[in-house]
């Protein structure tokens, strides 16, 4: 597991393949990268050749909203096409794995 201080990295991380990382109340866990818990996954990545990452389009609280500009710069910075979903959405999606 990659253990990180710097939530940018995280980000960074996820983009690039990590499935795990921590960083302050901000985690990698498989194909989602996290926001303070579970309740909260900002993106998914099923496929990662077909380069298309599910992003959440609900917000949840300021630090939150810092974490998702750190994972969109991230993942368009790595060719990722954004597709935008709900929460519910991409728990769903989570729990079919």
């Amino acid at each position: 597991m990659i253990e990180m201080s710097q939530n940018r990295e995280i980000a960074e991380a996820f983009a690039q393949g990590a499935r795990a990382g921590t960083g302050s109340h901000f985690f990698i866990e498989g194909d989602a990268i996290y926001s303070y818990g579970h309740h909260f996954p900002i993106a998914v990545i099923k496929d990662r050749s077909s380069k298309i990452a599910y992003f959440n389009k609900e917000g949840y609280s300021t630090t939150t909203s810092i974490h998702k500009g750190y994972v969109e710069r991230a993942l368009e910075a790595e060719g990722f096409k954004l597709e935008l979903k709900s929460t519910e959405e991409l728990q769903e999606m989570i729990r079919k794995d």
